[in-house]
């Protein structure tokens, strides 16, 4: 399993667990390919080698059940300004292979944003953004005792997004022991449960012992329309305190592409980006309204196609990404518009 915290600036953790799920202790070795926009800088376990932006480690003696824990710390790379929101994507594989039973946990590829700030109890998506409906979606809590005594029982409370498809639920990997149940509350949205009983969290001062997470799968819903959103967030427990909140995870089904759709009428927008007005040129009869969306799906205005050009006044609306959704009778076709 792999996570990641990155920071536009100061240094970045990604944590790094490899689990031995044969038969026997077990030697190996694993591979780090980190993205070139990081350089590296230490890590929790010496390397055996360090190779530009592949680092390496051996693992001796893993027992069965058990894993390998590697805190991996990196700096932007010199010549690279790092933005909040850029992806980062990081490749990290464990060998050898041969005779091993189960091939697609060796390797894998996974990419993260940059934030400005993070608490450490935390949740991360991926794949994160713009997804189509039915993806597999990987969801990774991570916590941390920061507090001044030992944590001794540790339970996370996940509400799921009425859009995901809770039967294809499957937890991934953990830190440490867990159990789980999915509740079915009368609200309707399903909670599943992650119960750390004993975990015996060391608390602020061992920093390199006092973290744990949890990774788990599951599915958008098929059929989903363009721009639905699905947001998600956990509740970390330890012991008796309060409940310490994540942050939002955020995914959108991608908009119908103008190339998705057998839509044979043309038009164009302009200018794109745009500050003020937005031109939309349509063929004539070939399409019957046109609407604006904001980046949350949400109707900003509608108005019928009557002649060859149409116009949006944008000036007063907030920066960000906009959709102009064109109906027609062949079809409808959505276009991505910046505004400055």
């Amino acid at each position: 399993a792999m996570s990641g915290l990155f920071r536009p600036v100061a240094t970045s953790t990604l944590t790094l667990h490899a689990y031995n799920n044969g038969c026997g202790s077990q030697n190996g070795t694993i591979t780090l390919h980190l993205s070139k926009k990081y350089a590296y800088r230490s890590a929790s376990r010496p390397p055996t080698g360090v190779s530009g932006n592949t680092i390496t480690w051996n693992v001796s003696n893993l027992s069965i059940g058990n894993n390998a824990t590697i805190y991996v710390y990196a700096d932007a790379a010199i010549g690279t300004t790092l933005k909040v929101d850029d992806t980062i994507c990081n490749t990290v594989a464990i060998a050898p292979v041969l005779n091993d039973v189960n091939l697609s946990n060796n390797t894998i590829y996974q990419c993260d944003r940059v934030r400005a700030s993070f608490d450490p109890n935390d949740k991360g998506v991926f794949p994160s953004g713009d997804i189509s409906p039915g993806t597999k979606l990987t969801y990774t809590i991570n916590f941390e005792n920061l507090g001044d005594d030992t944590a001794f029982n540790i339970y996370i409370l996940d509400t799921l997004s009425d859009m995901l498809d809770a039967g294809s639920f499957q937890i991934l990997h953990s830190s440490h022991a867990i159990s789980h149940v999915m509740q079915d509350p009368p609200g309707g949205q399903k909670v599943v449960r992650f119960e750390f009983k004993n975990i015996n969290l060391p608390y602020k001062n061992t920093p390199a012992f006092n973290k744990g997470f949890v990774q788990f799968s599951i599915n958008a819903k098929s059929g989903l329309p363009p721009l639905t959103q699905i947001n998600n967030r956990a509740g970390i427990y330890f012991d008796i305190n309060p409940a310490v909140m994540t942050n939002s995870t955020e995914n959108r089904v991608t908009p119908v592409a103008v190339s998705d759709i057998d839509v044979t009428a043309e038009y164009s927008l302009f200018p794109n980006p745009v500050k003020d007005i937005l031109t939309v040129e349509t063929e004539p009869n070939g399409f019957e309204s046109l609407t604006l969306l904001n980046s949350m799906g949400q109707v900003v205005t509608k108005q019928q196609v009557t002649g060859r050009s149409s116009y949006i006044n944008m000036m007063s609306l907030p920066a960000g990404l906009y959709y102009i959704q064109l109906i027609g009778r062949e079809g409808v076709s959505t276009q991505k518009v910046e505004k400055l």
